[in-house]
């Protein structure tokens, strides 16, 4: 199976939550469906775009990477391509091993602020 990268832009709405945990859990069930496997999900929240689509200003960002089968991935760009309420999505081919350096180094990034860290006061 081959690991792919699918990145969504859904409307911003007042039901934001439902509509997210409604695109999450579609695409969950079609990469199960044939065997394959959710690897990350990234929530990037609502972000400003660089130009205006389909008269927005803003979307919500969700990052997918999961391995699956090419037809799988076919099924989930159809569901993305009728769901109304993604304004837009791209879907890629990926290497499983730039995945997972990508995956350790947002780990090794992210350290726990200790006592012996300087806290640096503004002038």
């Amino acid at each position: 199976m081959k690991v792919y990268e699918t990145i969504v832009i859904l409307k911003p709405a007042a039901d934001m939550q439902e509509i997210e945990k409604k695109v999450e859990e579609k695409i969950e069930d079609m990469v199960r469906q044939k065997d394959g496997k959710m690897l990350n999900v990234e929530k990037w929240g609502i972000r400003k775009l660089s130009y205006p689509i389909k008269k927005l200003e803003e979307g919500y960002y969700i990052l997918f990477n999961y391995t699956t089968t090419p037809e799988s991935v076919k099924e989930i760009d159809r569901f993305l391509r009728i769901e109304e309420n993604v304004i837009r999505f791209l879907t890629v081919k990926i290497k499983k091993e730039a995945l997972e350096k990508r995956l350790n180094k947002e780990d090794s990034t992210v350290k726990p602020a200790t006592a012996e860290t300087p806290v640096q006061k503004e002038a």
